[in-house]
C-alpha cells in the first residue's frame, strides 16, 4: 500500500 487512509491500506493507481 502507498497511501494508507481511516487506517485502510489502499493503492491508488499510477497517473501523472
Amino acid at each position: 500500500a502507498v497511501c494508507e487512509d481511516n487506517n485502510v491500506p489502499y493503492v491508488p493507481p499510477k497517473r501523472i
